[in-house]
């Protein structure tokens, strides 16, 4: 849209001239008029916005006057097409599924978004690094400088309208109407604003429910509306919601099935406590939530010093670190599964408790740096990325003993490129025994399927050791380029203990209920009615 206004010592209005840059050339379309009018220029190639290839034009915007430029204005904008198609999401006409993470706003050194494009560039792109292509922003939008770096970087971004429910979230008049059109006057350029939301985990009831969401695809057709993020199917009804927001936590594969996509609502929000060994990095407006001194207090409490606290805080990260790989492949393991929302990226810092301990359920603490025993970017893109393997064994088992056998079934999730006569290889580190399995045909694009399937055995061990297994796809064509040759892979740590022997039990009496299962454990077990000459009696 080209809007001139005509200069009041001009009789005349100047001549207008638009080319778009970018691509192999430019193209150009100029005229004199009046007023406003919806200017149309071929683009010089076509090269379509998307996470992987975030690519953008620019509309330069000249006033000619007299054969001379008096004004120039450009824009930036990408170009795509995200869209709902049956039970799916497509992207430019290909499957594709969201891999998104929360942001609430957290900013300890500023306290407040900083206009500072280099700064989110720096952060979203850690993001990306960590595979992720779409971020929630919490009941808030960002500056421009924010979309700005999106759009260079391929984020994805979901803005959300500053209420919880039908309550604004600050001191201001409610008027979603009037934020949602803010919203679009003010981000509509930017290929990164995928998404609206009006606000989170509520409603302004069905009847402005459906009202918004008639004004906003009136308004701008072109992008996707969730009504409220939530967990709950009734908040977002056909008439109000392009999709759904989808379990919280890891949920019985396909036991979910709604018949639009879903997005998995505020995924894997494990709380743990925030780290005092970090006092030193808040040297902004934030405080430091744990101090080294208020932690040895407490921990002075129990008669434990910094030693134990210190290692009971890497537990909590390792345990963590554990829970966050085990939900994101829970998730891309399911086939009506359409994208998850981890929760969040870094630590909120939410006190939490009495006495007040603030807790930590971040991939980062709040400087976007890994914590102590957590995941690197590259580490957690090996299953966060648009391709991935995945290692399907029962009730997520992790813990075996000597000899046992490992029944795994490797899945593979393709949303890259069609994958042809793959092989799959997996190697066991404490034993260093590899195999290696042929998978056929063409794997296409698509959520997870079964690609091969391998009995592995565990070593006979004589204390308990960790044990890494992993497992490389390699084809002849490319999920990006079979990840530029070196194969997609992933890997998954188990815990093996020495087998248990069999014990005396002749002075135990055991009630019927648990005869089975201590009978593999002990030998010579008493019956419950022998329980007189018994030492110990289960029952």
């Amino acid at each position: 849209h080209v809007k001139v206004v005509k200069h009041p010592l001009k009789s005349s209005f100047p001549a207008v001239r638009v080319t778009l840059e970018g691509g192999s050339g430019s193209a150009a379309w100029g005229q004199t008029f009046k007023g406003e009018e919806v200017v149309r220029v071929p683009l010089p190639s076509f090269r379509p916005w998307s996470p992987e290839h975030p690519n953008l034009y620019t509309a330069r915007v000249d006033l000619v006057e007299g054969g001379q430029v008096v004004q120039t204005r450009r824009e930036r904008f990408g170009v795509r097409k995200f869209e709902v198609r049956g039970k799916e999401f497509y992207l430019n006409g290909k499957p594709f599924y969201v891999r998104g993470f929360g942001d609430d706003h957290v900013y300890p050194m500023t306290g407040l978004t900083p206009p500072d494009r280099d700064l989110h560039r720096a952060h979203l792109a850690k993001a990306r690094a960590a595979g992720f292509n779409f971020v929630r922003l919490h009941t808030h939008t960002e500056l421009p400088e924010y979309y700005e770096a999106a759009d260079e970087l391929g984020i994805m971004i979901e803005p959300e309208l500053p209420y919880y429910s039908d309550s604004p979230t600050e001191g201001f008049a409610f008027d979603p109407k009037r934020d949602v059109t803010e919203l679009w006057r003010h981000f509509r350029r930017h290929p990164s604003f995928a998404v609206y939301s009006m606000g989170n985990e509520g409603s302004f009831g069905p009847t402005l429910d459906a009202r918004l969401h008639a004004y906003v695809k009136a308004m701008d057709p072109d992008r996707l509306k969730i009504n409220q993020d939530c967990q709950s199917e009734k908040i977002n009804p056909p008439e109000a919601a392009d999709y759904l927001g989808g379990p919280i936590k890891p949920w019985p594969r396909g036991s979910f099935n709604p018949e639009r996509p879903f997005v998995t609502h505020e995924y894997l929000n494990l709380c743990i406590k925030c780290d005092s060994r970090d006092e030193a990095r808040y040297t902004g407006v934030w405080m430091p939530p744990a101090t080294r001194k208020g932690r040895a207090d407490w921990l002075a409490k129990f008669g434990l010093d910094h030693t134990w606290g210190d290692r009971l805080q890497d537990a909590q990260n390792a345990l963590q670190r554990h829970y966050q790989q085990q939900g994101v492949e829970a998730a891309r393991a399911d086939p009506y599964c359409d994208g998850h929302i981890f929760w969040t990226i870094v630590d909120v810092v939410v006190g939490q408790g009495n006495p007040c301990f603030y807790t930590a359920q971040g991939l980062f603490n709040p400087f976007w740096e890994p914590k102590r025993g957590g995941f690197s970017p590259e580490e957690f893109a090996r299953f966060n990325s648009p391709s991935c393997i995945l290692l399907d064994v029962p009730d997520t088992k992790r813990v075996y003993a000597s000899g046992d056998t490992l029944s795994a079934d490797f899945l593979f999730a393709n949303y890259d490129a069609p994958l042809k006569d793959a092989t799959l290889t997996w190697r066991l580190d404490i034993t260093g025994t590899t195999g290696t399995l042929p998978v056929a045909g063409e794997l296409p694009l698509g959520p997870a399927r079964k690609v091969a399937t391998a009995n592995i055995i565990f070593p006979v061990v004589d204390k308990p050791v960790k044990a890494t297994l992993k497992a490389t796809l390699r084809g002849a064509t490319t999920a990006m380029e079979s990840r530029r040759l070196g194969g997609v892979s992933n890997s998954w740590d188990f815990w093996i203990f020495p087998k248990r022997a069999k014990r005396d039990g002749s002075t135990i009496a055991v009630a019927p209920q648990f005869r089975a299962a201590l009978e593999k454990r002990y030998d010579g077990l008493l019956p419950a009615e022998d329980a007189a000459r018994a030492k110990v009696v289960v029952a």
